[in-house]
């Protein structure tokens, strides 16, 4: 397996998980404060957790514009 198929296959499964933690961050805000290792954070701030949910939709954007460039597209 050659690296770039490495490099491509961990940016497809940092994506994928950013998506599922962005999306359920901002469709389901509340139930994501209750897992313990998130409500020992500070107060619980919806605009804190639409601002994270937000960041972590970014992130699989990022990781697609770099695997559609190493593939010949969208410079």
């Amino acid at each position: 397996m050659s690296a770039r198929v490495r490099l491509r296959t961990g940016l497809g499964l940092l994506a994928g998980t950013q998506v599922v933690l962005g999306l359920w961050i901002l469709l389901l805000p509340e139930w994501f404060w209750k897992w313990p290792w998130v409500s020992h954070l500070p107060p619980y701030s919806e605009h804190l957790l639409q601002d994270s949910g937000g960041a972590s939709l970014a992130s699989p954007w990022c990781c697609a514009r770099r695997w559609r460039r190493w593939s010949g597209g969208w410079y």
